[in-house]
């Protein structure tokens, strides 16, 4: 029985090292936030790996203690790496809806008058129209239109 334990643990540390190889390969084909997050999710799938093959020669997921450690330790940063992985790709699908018009969200700075959430006054997204931004639920160029009436209804 503990031949197939370890041999379960062998081939469960192959797996893996190979979402471990295809994850440092996808961040080091981005760049930003989400290649920090990919580089990250790699690091921890490959420690995760070794712990697996550790494992396999201790008999148990709990001896050594600090085995145990290392395994919540990763788990850990799976969970807050996948978090923050999902909501930037959640930010860029929103981004992209944004951008091809497929939205029917009001800017939150032509609502609120006296600024955004982060704070940023109605004449600072004015200025940054060069910019590729999208602004609190629309295209830019909507978004602007719909901030001068604001400033107008607000004169």
């Amino acid at each position: 029985m503990d031949d197939i334990e370890r041999v379960g643990n062998l081939i469960e540390a192959g797996l893996w090292l190979v979402f471990t190889l295809v994850l440092a390969f996808k961040a080091w084909q981005s760049q930003g936030r989400l290649h920090r997050v990919l580089a990250r999710l790699a690091v921890a799938f490959l420690i995760f790996s070794i712990s697996d093959v550790i494992e396999s020669r201790t008999g148990a997921w709990w001896r050594p203690p600090w085995l145990l450690v290392m395994k919540v330790a990763c788990v850990v940063v799976f969970y807050f790496s996948l978090r923050e992985y999902y909501r930037i790709k959640k930010s860029r699908t929103r981004d992209r809806q944004l951008a091809s018009g497929r939205t029917r969200c009001t800017p939150r700075a032509a609502v609120h008058p006296e600024g955004s959430p982060s704070h940023r006054p109605i004449t600072g997204l004015l200025a940054a129209k060069g910019r590729k931004i999208f602004y609190y639920g629309m295209a830019p160029d909507r978004a602007y239109r719909r901030v001068e009436d604001a400033q107008r209804n607000m004169r």
